[in-house]
């Protein structure tokens, strides 16, 4: 199954698990003691974490050229036939953490702290060791964005009784845009072979780097009791950054790609 599609039904599930929670009954039969259905007035701040995963573009001269010269490493899971089994995979697992603050009853300005980490084994496409076995190396890219955003709830959050009660919607779609500052780190560690003369050599190469990051969002949240609700989060980010160190020459590396995450958002 493609990534894409994993990670979307995995939000969906974790969806329909949390709407089978909120309408699952006592299994003693005991009638439970209910909780306010109201807060009292309109929750001001909000806090957000969702593990992810990101889906890379991975677009440019850096990638085509591990591609070119590197395949993945085969494990016994791997199916040969499959055509993208060699292909080194830059997607990510991560986590995003966000603080919001509600500025209207469907404006909310936050911000976000994403943290991505990304590791590929892999060996060279085109030579072998003198011993007949592979040369090795490990790839890996993290980055650490901090960002800023608005995001527009497309339904009302609640709506607010008398004075001070406040009913919070059971769920809200919502969309967004942000901007943001990234910090990569790109390092491959491992064995490599020197073009001109043949020579297998070790080595530790590194960049790093901030980069300018933008962003769009869409989201929903679907509410559990009065504070807490589920939240499902897809973010498309558009960030590139320059090499620099062991890989200078090569364009800016593109750290471009889809955020799918899920998880709990706390308001209050």
């Amino acid at each position: 199954m493609p990534v894409r599609r994993r990670l979307a039904a995995l939000c969906l599930v974790f969806l329909v698990g949390a709407g089978a929670l909120l309408g699952a009954p006592d299994p003693a039969g005991a009638q439970p003691r209910q909780a306010p259905d109201f807060a009292f007035g309109r929750p001001r701040w909000s806090v957000a974490i969702r593990p992810l995963g990101h889906v890379a573009r991975a677009e440019g001269d850096f990638y085509d050229f591990v591609q070119e010269q590197l395949f993945a490493r085969r494990t016994a899971d791997d199916d040969p036939t499959d055509p993208a089994a060699g292909r080194l995979d830059f997607n990510a697992p991560g986590v995003a953490f966000h603080v919001g603050y509600s500025a209207t009853s469907r404006l909310d300005v936050r911000v976000g702290l994403d943290y991505l980490r990304s590791f590929q084994p892999s060996e060279m496409r085109h030579f072998v060791g003198s011993d007949g076995l592979p040369i090795e190396q490990e790839t890996r890219l993290g980055q650490t964005e901090l960002s800023g955003s608005i995001t527009l709830a497309l339904l009302p959050r609640g709506r607010a009784i008398g004075s001070f009660a406040w009913i919070p919607s059971r769920f809200v779609p919502y969309v967004g845009v942000g901007a943001g500052l990234t910090r990569y780190r790109l390092t491959q560690s491992g064995e490599f072979v020197d073009v001109f003369d043949g020579t297998i050599f070790p080595a530790d190469l590194m960049s790093s780097a901030w980069a300018g990051s933008t962003h769009v969002i869409a989201g929903a949240d679907v509410r559990i009791t009065v504070s807490v609700g589920a939240t499902v989060e897809v973010h498309y980010v558009r960030a590139a950054g320059d090499l620099r160190g062991d890989f200078e020459g090569f364009e800016p590396i593109d750290l471009a790609g889809i955020r799918i995450g899920a998880g709990i958002r706390l308001a209050f």
